[in-house]
C-alpha cells in the first residue's frame, strides 16, 4: 500500500475590515465602561474630600461643608453652623489662616489622614485631618 500524501489544505478565513472596525469599537467601549466604573466606585480621593472641605470651609460654606463630613462627625457637630466653633473653622474664621495647601494621604495603624498646610503671610501651621471610608467616598473625620 502506498501512502498518499495528502494535500495540506488550509482554509483561509478573509476578516472584513468592517468587522476589524467593529470590533476595534466594541472593546475600546469595554475598556471606557470599565475605568469609568471604577473610578465611580472608587470614588474621589482622601484628598478630593479634604479639598472639598476646606474649600467650603475657607469661603465660610458650612452647609458644603458639613456634606463632606463622616456620620459620626456631623453626630459630633450636631449643625453645620457648629462648624464654625472647630479649629479649621476658627482659623479661616478669625484670619488666622487665609490660605491653604492640601498634601498628601497617609495611613498609618488603619486610620487615614491627609496633610493640610494652613498659612497666614509666612507662618505656617501642619495640621492632619483625619478621613474614613462611608458608603464608598471618603469623608472628613473630625
Amino acid at each position: 500500500m502506498s501512502e498518499r500524501a495528502r494535500p495540506n489544505r488550509r482554509k483561509e478565513r478573509r476578516i472584513s475590515k468592517s468587522a476589524v472596525v467593529v470590533s476595534a469599537a466594541v472593546f475600546t467601549a469595554v475598556v471606557a465602561l470599565a475605568v469609568a466604573l471604577f473610578l465611580v466606585i472608587r470614588g474621589p480621593s482622601a484628598t478630593s474630600a479634604v479639598s472639598a472641605y476646606l474649600a467650603a470651609m475657607q469661603a465660610g460654606e458650612y452647609d458644603a461643608a458639613y456634606a463632606e463630613l463622616s456620620e459620626n462627625a456631623k453626630d459630633s457637630i450636631r449643625s453645620p453652623a457648629g462648624l464654625r466653633q472647630t479649629a479649621i473653622g476658627a482659623a479661616f474664621a478669625t484670619g488666622v489662616a487665609d490660605a491653604y495647601e492640601v498634601g498628601p494621604s497617609r495611613t498609618e495603624a488603619g486610620r487615614t489622614s491627609v496633610e493640610v498646610r494652613l498659612t497666614k503671610g509666612s507662618t505656617e501651621t501642619v495640621v492632619r485631618i483625619s478621613v474614613v471610608r462611608e458608603g464608598g467616598r471618603w469623608r472628613v473625620e473630625l
